[in-house]
């Protein structure tokens, strides 16, 4: 069996996380700590209501009718998070969002686009690499913008922790699964933190064991960077290693990051028969979160 965990020829997009109309994911928990939100609509009426929650969720808030004031804003006051209705007259939201990528370079603040009809994958895509984050669709539930624009703030924490060490926001996820299996792992990965304030870390290895030493560096990189939750899991994904190779690669693993303050706990997962990489993962992340969180 040949592994599909291997890097394509171009990085994929950041991964967005996409709200139909009218729906709800469980929210996380704990303060956000001080952060500033702006809001960009038309619409006073959703300026008032996007204050209203982001104030509540401890935002410092900043509403604005059309780009321009928000931008000259924005050059004295870093925003944290930038709510946008890219539908809105008068607004083109890639254009905002490119003058926002080059005020802040590196620090820009993610986008989450509050909008009135749900953008295709192209336009996500787009999006996505110029700061997209998360996209809720009108009508919408409120808890769900508070819960969104707070998981939006967490990643982009993440981000810029690994880019302090030159690490590629998905590196450790798309150099070794397909872009399905990758946003499938971002997802994961922030809801474990905010269900129970652990951080996930990846290693994938095949059946050639030699792999387990730059695997277990990986993972330490991920671990000291990532974590600032009291606990941690690492994940080994082991597509092409019987159950007997998979303890033993386990073995090395869990070793390696032995030394790390708190330790990280070890799981392995090996492939069932016709299971592909997103079916693997999937399952694995199920396993690990059923195993760990309790």
């Amino acid at each position: 069996m040949t592994s599909g965990f291997a890097a394509s020829a171009r990085a994929p997009a950041p991964a967005v996380e996409v709200l139909p109309e009218g729906a709800l994911r469980g929210g996380p928990s704990g303060p956000i700590g001080d952060r500033t939100a702006f809001v960009i609509d038309a619409s006073s009426s959703v300026q008032l209501i996007a204050h209203t929650l982001l104030e509540v969720a401890g935002f410092s808030v900043e509403t604005f009718g059309a780009p321009r004031p928000a931008l000259e804003r924005a050059v004295e006051r870093r925003p944290d998070v930038v709510v946008l209705e890219p539908r809105s007259p008068g607004i083109d939201a890639i254009a905002t969002m490119q003058a926002l990528s080059q005020l802040g370079g590196a620090d820009a603040a993610p986008v989450v686009w509050c909008t009135t009809v749900e953008p295709g994958p192209e336009a996500v895509e787009e999006g996505a690499r110029l700061g997209l984050r998360g996209v809720l669709v009108k009508p919408f539930r409120l808890e769900a913008l508070t819960a969104l624009v707070v998981r939006v703030c967490r990643r982009a924490d993440r981000e810029r922790r690994l880019a302090g060490l030159g690490i590629a926001p998905d590196e450790m996820a798309g150099l070794l699964l397909s872009p399905d299996a990758t946003r499938l792992w971002t997802r994961a990965e922030i809801e474990l933190a905010d269900a129970a304030r652990r951080t996930l870390s990846l290693v994938a290895v095949g059946a050639d064991t030699s792999e387990v030493t730059a695997a277990v560096r990986r993972a330490v990189r991920t671990v000291d960077t990532v974590g600032s939750a009291p606990a941690h899991v690492l994940l080994v994904m082991l597509p092409d290693v019987d159950e007997a190779g998979a303890s033993v690669v386990a073995e090395r693993v869990a070793a390696g990051v032995r030394g790390i303050d708190p330790p990280p706990v070890v799981s392995n997962v090996t492939r069932r028969v016709g299971e592909n990489d997103t079916d693997l993962l999937s399952r694995a992340v199920v396993q690990v979160i059923l195993q760990r969180v309790g």
